[in-house]
């Protein structure tokens, strides 16, 4: 147990295959490092109530679908850091459709949806078909779970299973300025693509056991292969796919420039004609390209 107990509320947003498990382990070990309590983890599934309620109250540290804690945090008047890492939602997808679950695992899902597995249908249409029925706006749904959770509650499975919008319609993505309201109040926007620059931010703005951020890469980048390229070139290449995920787009696209005002702010950052290139003024990193 903390015999002193820290001043930080930390709040890591962890998305999956968004390139989190890196900074999930480094909270992990740097509180045990410092002989603190484990992060609390908050996600959904069977017999997750009990540890969301258990972070709720007792940790400094909270890891997962942060946002299913977000109003009840408020009415208790915790006053956290929220961060998260951001990728281009296409990749995610991408890396999503190669994830092969196991059989006890939560996001267990039909064969023709995993990457890895054989099926008689093309390998696109599978793509397309995970895109539209199972994976669509995920950072949209996962961003704006605080809209529909009840009040001074987190949201049970079905809440967060059947939502009260239906996201794969282009027509009715209410849900979008819920999520991007929630993205403009983080603490830190981390990007993927940026992986180095978005440790040095963390470091620079967030209050955590981890003394530097940065001892970590991304990790579980999937098995790589001529295939899975193939149809990542088909997928930034498809309008249906981008269709599929088209709130996400516009949520990345709002989480990278939220991260150069923030590198900008915060680090010194200075942007190369808006684009993703970027030179940075520091002794420490020298320059990006």
């Amino acid at each position: 147990m903390d015999t002193d107990p820290p001043t930080y509320c930390t709040m890591f947003h962890h998305m999956v295959k968004n390139g989190g498990t890196a900074v999930r382990d480094e909270l992990i070990l740097a509180s045990e490092s410092q002989g603190r309590d484990t992060p609390g983890l908050c996600v959904t599934g069977p017999s997750s109530a009990e540890a969301c309620l258990d972070a709720l109250h007792h940790s400094s540290v909270i890891m997962g679908y942060v946002e299913l804690l977000r109003n009840p945090m408020e009415e208790l008047g915790r006053q956290c850091d929220y961060f998260t890492m951001m990728r281009h939602p296409i990749d995610r997808l991408v890396s999503a459709f190669y994830y092969c679950p196991t059989v006890n695992d939560k996001q267990v899902r039909p064969s023709k949806w995993c990457g890895g597995q054989s099926h008689p249908e093309p390998l696109t249409s599978r793509l397309l078909g995970f895109a539209r029925e199972d994976w669509m706006c995920k950072a949209m749904l996962q961003l704006s779970f605080a809209s529909y959770c009840p009040p001074g509650a987190f949201c049970e499975q079905d809440m967060v299973d059947n939502p009260p919008t239906h996201l794969n319609d282009v027509e009715d993505w209410s849900l979008l300025a819920v999520a991007e309201d929630v993205l403009l109040s983080y603490t830190a926007v981390g990007i993927f693509e940026e992986w180095e620059l978005s440790m040095e931010l963390f470091d620079a703005v967030i209050s955590s056991p981890v003394q530097q951020w940065g001892g970590g890469e991304a990790v579980n980048p999937g098995p790589q292969s001529g295939e899975r390229e193939m149809l990542l070139r088909w997928a930034h290449s498809s309008p249906e796919i981008r269709q599929a995920v088209g709130g996400d787009l516009l949520l990345y696209d709002l989480a990278l420039s939220i991260f150069k005002r923030q590198t900008a702010e915060a680090l010194g950052t200075v942007w190369k004609n808006g684009g993703t290139s970027l030179a940075r003024e520091s002794k420490k990193l020298g320059s990006y390209y």
